[in-house]
């Protein structure tokens, strides 16, 4: 028979274990909870905003030269984000590595 602290540490070695096997939710995209970490899951897709007559431009760096503009509706594979110096998130296309203001992106 096991003395009750033995037993009490079995039980916390099992709670520290499956505490350790169980999925991180805070990782999880939701929409509609804009929980703030979910923009950090890459790769992932985005879509871009305005009708498909528009085009969003995407810059050498956050604010910097345009080097390619991506037609409204288009998917784009993002593979990072970074926040500039006001705060505002930018993302960036793998395909070509440039970066999308957030306002004119949808994360899917």
């Amino acid at each position: 028979m096991k003395s009750p602290n033995a037993q009490a540490n079995s039980q916390q070695s099992l709670s520290q274990a499956e505490s350790q096997t169980e999925p991180d939710l805070d990782n999880t995209y939701h929409e509609d909870d804009s929980l703030p970490d979910d923009a950090d899951i890459f790769p992932r897709m985005g879509k871009t905003e305005d009708e498909s007559g528009e085009y969003s431009n995407c810059r050498s760096t956050p604010w910097g030269t345009v080097v390619a503009s991506f037609p409204g509706g288009a998917f784009i594979e993002i593979g990072d984000r970074t926040v500039d110096q006001k705060g505002e998130s930018w993302f960036r296309s793998t395909d070509l590595g440039c970066w999308i203001h957030d306002n004119r992106i949808d994360l899917l």
